[in-house]
């Protein structure tokens, strides 16, 4: 495409073609007004077809269930490399944006859950950056940020830290060299002590190395591959955060994988959160997934969305990544329950042994049940008629049913999940 090209997607949904033998998938997104009442609600979908006929009907039935979702437990985080810029952004690239892009983009991120996505803006328009942050209700407890690294010099980075303070952020913390190991990684001593100095944190991606030769400075590890619960261990003896990354790299078009290797998992292998690469990252012509190559390296586009003129163009494995981040949300919001009764003195043995007992290598459709199912029964929520146990194996909080030559789909969530 050439740097001014424009493509916006529809305001609505179009007509389509579809070849006799060709298929077209759907993703439904459900949002649940938070004044909904809890109870039963039903639809129906009808697909049209020319002339005009009802081709299929898909009943809908959504149970709003009788309490929200709490935030995360763990911290969710991608790197993101859109700034904004002072010259016309070109079109269709990870790095340069619109402010109607960048809004765009941090909202669908919230909406996902990930409340903490890095920040590769430097210091010129930082502030303006930062106020469309704001705007979307992003938290400002901390700044991941790639607009300053630990080489600048300990002014630049007060600088930097009174400028995000300014904008009521808290806590900067600042990367290091980029998956550095052995000499190249112990040779930045002296100006991690110096970001230190300054009032600021380290977090960078890396491996054992991080906690051989820099566990009293490093503050957040991203850790690269499978988890290892035997490093979230040696991490919080030093009162430091994990953090998981490339379990495996964005891109791959399988939302189980997110979902189940970024979701519970995380948690049970005692990490405190992720920061994978990338919600963007294109190499070369960003809607084509084999145009680079750089010397014996081949890399294809490592995205969770695609970014047009006025928005962005989701995947299944972005909606897979949010159904891990909300399988947290929903045990997040079961631990905050019993931690509650506990404090009050109520017996929560009982369900604390079944939390310590959760398998997140098993079937998390029916793993979902079963936390949904706990919240009710410590909010003594028995009356709601929600859990059956009848359910098979493949049933959840979302469940398609066939219904002759139609489907028949059954949703139970809370109002602030979609």
């Amino acid at each position: 495409f050439p740097d001014t090209a424009l493509v916006h997607d529809a305001d609505s949904l179009l007509p389509f073609r579809l070849d006799p033998i060709g298929n077209k998938q759907f993703w439904l997104t459900f949002h649940i007004p938070a004044t909904a009442a809890t109870g039963t609600y039903t639809g129906t979908f009808r697909f049209i077809g020319e002339p005009i006929e009802t081709l299929a009907t898909i009943p809908v039935e959504i149970e709003v269930l009788p309490f929200d979702l709490d935030s995360s437990r763990l911290t969710y985080s991608l790197y993101y490399h859109g700034t904004l810029t002072s010259s016309t952004p070109k079109a269709f690239n990870a790095f340069q944006k619109t402010p109607e892009q960048l809004r765009i983009e941090l909202a669908d991120m919230r909406e996902h859950g990930v409340l903490y996505p890095t920040c590769y803006q430097t210091i010129s328009l930082l502030d303006a950056h930062l106020a469309i942050r704001n705007e979307i209700g992003l938290p400002q407890n901390r700044l991941y940020s790639l607009g300053i690294f630990t080489d600048a010099s300990k002014a630049a980075i007060t600088n930097f830290k009174t400028a995000i303070r300014a904008r009521g952020y808290a806590d900067l913390y600042v990367y290091g060299i980029d998956e550095a190991y052995g000499p190249a990684l112990a040779a930045q001593r002296s100006a991690w002590q110096a970001v230190h100095d300054a009032g600021a944190n380290i977090f960078v991606a890396g491996a054992g190395d991080l906690l051989d030769s820099m566990k009293e400075l490093i503050d957040v590890g991203v850790v690269a591959g499978p988890l290892k619960p035997d490093f979230a261990v040696r991490y919080h003896a030093l009162d430091n955060e994990i953090l998981s990354y490339a379990n495996p790299q964005v891109g791959v078009e399988n939302p189980e994988i997110y979902r189940r290797n970024f979701g519970l998992a995380l948690w049970k292998a005692g990490y405190d959160g992720c920061m994978d690469y990338a919600y963007q990252k294109n190499y070369g012509a960003f809607w084509n997934d084999f145009d680079n190559a750089s010397g014996a390296a081949f890399y294809r586009e490592e995205t969770f969305t695609y970014p047009i003129s006025n928005g962005l163009v989701p995947t299944i494995q972005w909606e897979g990544f949010r159904e891990g981040i909300d399988d947290m949300r929903y045990l997040s919001t079961l631990l905050n329950r019993i931690d509650q009764k506990k404090t009050a003195g109520a017996d929560v043995s009982a369900f604390e042994q079944w939390v310590n007992g959760i398998d997140p290598t098993g079937d998390l459709d029916n793993l979902r049940t079963g936390i949904i199912g706990k919240i009710l029964e410590i909010d003594g929520a028995s009356g709601v008629n929600f859990v059956n146990n009848q359910m098979s194996g493949a049933a959840f909080a979302a469940r398609f049913e066939r219904n002759g030559k139609g489907l028949n789909l059954y949703l139970r969530i809370p109002h602030n999940a979609a």
